[in-house]
């Protein structure tokens, strides 16, 4: 009985809790709204997402259409979820509240802003006001699943000071608040991380899990399709770590990752129409002479560009438009490469500089992102005396998200601009939140323990 009168005050605790979360974090970003100064994506962004919603609501699937190389980076580079996210709701407030007026211009970003807002290249301030109002929904969501996370891990007072570490963030604020995208895929990478403390902690249910991990991972790369190697490296972690515990057999782990390659994977194609093969007016005797020709070409040629496979072997491109996906990954390294010439690191030394950029970023009082490593200690002590116990640890989650965040910046960061480094920050904040839940915890019962000491005495 006193058990159960305990869970109903926890749960009653952790409900109130989420709500108070939800409200605290949609003032608090909206009360910000204007604070992230005006951003040249935000303009792009704005137009690409009237572009994009346009199609969808057209039924318009064509595929060089939702390919739009003329659309540069906010084209097919970037999946086209995050321009929906933006653009669905822009169009409604766009015919309810601007009489259908839209906006199509793009940004110049050799110009400044004085230049771009005279030619007509910023939205117009209630529209983007209402863009970054719809950033901070995901951003207010973001929080929620933090919470949750925190609340799951550790305890409902982790919770609470991650979303209160969060919201003090200025480059998390900045994200969350600007009309662009970072606040969407950060939100589905979370709720990724709800998916994978499923798959954790309930082994009867980790077929199911697998699935909801994939599908939160696909939404997430429909978003920004470089988080998929965070996704894809955290669930394999989590499958090795309960290989190692036992509490997963091979076949199964091998079952899980296929299951969860197969959901994230139908997200992506479902969600993506220039990635559908189309076979209208194929002709197979001319898909085969392009076939022998591509290939008795490779030696001299390598494999043709996307481009060049239009051109030259049109009936080859309609079928392998499913490649495309693939494909994104090179082409993002070769625009990160273009972008690199621009001279974007201020020192010759990456490392020094990635690591004092993230520790910055980090740290709303100076030296808190030392917190960070002293939270990786912390959960990776409990994780190892659960292991030897041959028991599950919740604290895994959050610092296998956090190294993989951290080692994937390490190894591929190119260009130094603060929103990329907002996955970490969640995670790190994560963290902090952790160990700093533990030693507010000890420390009060320190307390209880002198007070009642003095008090016999």
């Amino acid at each position: 009985m006193i058990q159960s009168k305990q869970s109903r005050r926890t749960a009653t605790a952790y409900w109130v809790s989420l709500v108070l979360i939800i409200v605290a974090s949609w003032t608090v970003l909206g009360n910000n709204i204007g604070t992230a100064p005006f951003h040249g994506d935000e303009t792009n962004w704005i137009t690409y997402a009237y572009y994009y919603t346009d199609l969808l609501l057209e039924r318009d699937f064509t595929w060089e259409k939702w390919d739009c190389p003329t659309c540069g980076p906010w084209g097919s580079l970037n999946l086209h979820l995050g321009k929906l996210l933006i653009g669905l709701p822009l169009k409604l407030y766009s015919a309810t509240q601007l009489d259908g007026q839209e906006f199509t211009q793009t940004y110049e970003f050799s110009q400044p802003f004085e230049v771009n807002q005279a030619n007509g290249r910023v939205p117009p301030g209630e529209m983007w006001l209402f863009a970054r109002r719809m950033s901070i929904v995901y951003g207010t969501l973001t929080c929620a699943a933090a919470f949750v996370i925190g609340f799951l891990v550790a305890d409902l007072l982790a919770g609470w000071i991650v979303v209160g570490l969060l919201l003090a963030n200025q480059i998390f604020v900045a994200s969350a608040t600007r009309a662009m995208t970072d606040a969407h895929y950060n939100f589905f990478l979370l709720c990724f991380l709800l998916a994978a403390s499923w798959f954790l902690t309930r082994p009867q249910a980790a077929r199911w899990a697998s699935i909801a991990c994939g599908l939160c991972a696909g939404l997430a790369c429909s978003v920004k399709v470089t988080v998929l190697a965070v996704a894809s490296m955290v669930f394999l972690l989590l499958v090795v770590y309960g290989l190692l515990l036992r509490t997963v057999r091979l076949r199964k782990g091998v079952a899980y990752v296929i299951l969860f390659t197969i959901a994230a994977a139908g997200v992506i194609y479902l969600l993506n129409p220039n990635f559908w093969p189309s076979f209208s007016g194929i002709k197979g005797d001319t898909v085969m002479a392009e076939l022998r020709s591509l290939i008795a070409n490779l030696d001299r040629a390598g494999l043709p560009s996307a481009g060049t496979l239009r051109a030259d072997f049109p009936q080859l491109a309609q079928l392998t438009r499913p490649l495309g996906f693939p494909q994104l990954f090179p082409r993002w390294n070769e625009n990160l490469n273009d972008l690199m010439q621009v001279g974007l690191w201020e020192t010759d030394n990456r490392l020094l500089e990635l690591h004092g950029s993230l520790a910055r970023f980090m740290s709303i009082i100076p030296l808190l992102w030392l917190l960070v490593p002293a939270g990786l200690v912390y959960c990776a002590a409990h994780a190892w005396r659960a292991f030897k116990n041959k028991q599950t640890s919740m604290l895994a989650i959050p610092s296998v998200y956090f190294l993989v965040n951290y080692l994937l910046i390490v190894v591929t960061l190119k260009l130094n601009w603060d929103r990329y480094y907002v996955p970490t920050i969640v995670a790190g904040c994560l963290l902090m939140a952790i160990v700093l839940s533990a030693g507010l915890g000890q420390g009060i019962r320190l307390g209880g323990r002198l007070l009642s000491k003095y008090q016999s005495t």
